[in-house]
């Protein structure tokens, strides 16, 4: 049986996008949409997003050391997040 662990109260894209990558990390939610990664905590609060122009889906994502890494679609290619400046309230 699935357990709801945390909702948002928002919506992250507008164009009905399908969800391309989750993972979790230290109360922590990564959430990946084509060009965009969202960090929320775990009661659902955006703290962080990301907006990159690959023009590529996103295939997966995983997180070492509260650094995203962002696999791309179509050929391997993978994406280190290092700037952790953006920080969006």
């Amino acid at each position: 049986m699935p357990t709801e662990i945390g909702t948002t109260q928002s919506d992250f894209v507008k164009n009905n996008s399908p969800l391309q990558g989750f993972t979790s990390s230290r109360s922590k939610f990564y959430l990946a949409f084509n060009d965009n990664l969202f960090i929320i905590t775990h009661p659902g609060k955006l703290i962080q997003h990301y907006q990159f122009h690959t023009l590529r889906e996103t295939e997966g994502i995983a997180v070492e050391n509260d650094r995203p890494y962002i696999e791309l679609a179509r050929r391997p290619e993978l994406l280190q997040i290092k700037n952790q400046q953006n920080k969006k309230n």
